[in-house]
């Protein structure tokens, strides 16, 4: 009689009923990039008065780069992020912010640009499409903003955060996001 084998090559058991024996584990699909060193977040915060402050992400790698979520707050007034994906061109100023790798030890480096410019001035692209507006009320309101979604970036691909109002306060936001091959 013939078997089904496991990847190790082990036959698979079978109950007295004649049912497969199974075991499976279900993990997002970001906690498994985690596991490999492939998940990280990055830290955005917009400064009170500043015209025009964005978040730029370009992907550099083969594999997309998901963002799964964006966690926001603020520590005063009201604010609101616009999200435009498929932007074209090149920031001319900047500052650059290092992704924080969630597997402590692995080494690995988040491949893109990530950066950080305080000036529509500088800003320099063109084009895209808004996904999302990231709405905060004041502090007051105890507001925090959790997006869910996911927004996958293919290589050379960009996103782009941008405050639509100009803040009175500091905005922060954290952007979790992990690279994986297409799952088909």
């Amino acid at each position: 009689m013939p078997t089904i084998n496991d990847a190790n090559g082990t036959p698979m058991r079978v109950r007295d009923n004649g049912f497969a024996l199974n075991y499976a584990v279900t993990i997002t699909m970001a906690s498994h990039a985690a596991h490999s060193g492939n998940a990280y977040s990055l830290v955005y915060n917009i400064d009170p008065n500043v015209v025009g402050d964005f978040l730029y992400i370009k992907n550099s790698s083969d594999m997309p780069l998901r963002i799964y979520n964006i966690h926001g707050f603020t520590t005063g007034t009201a604010g609101a992020i616009t999200i435009k994906t498929g932007v074209t061109g090149t920031p001319t100023t900047g500052i650059s912010i290092t992704p924080v790798n969630s597997l402590v030890g692995s080494g690995n480096t988040a491949e893109g640009t990530f950066n950080r410019n305080t000036s529509a001035a500088s800003m320099a692209l063109t084009g895209g499409n808004t996904y999302d507006v990231l709405q905060l009320q004041s502090a007051l309101t105890g507001s925090q903003y959790s997006f869910n979604g996911e927004i996958g970036i293919e290589k050379n691909q960009t996103f782009v955060l941008t405050n639509a109002v100009d803040p009175t306060a500091v905005m922060t936001f954290v952007v979790y996001f992990y690279y994986h091959e297409d799952v088909e």
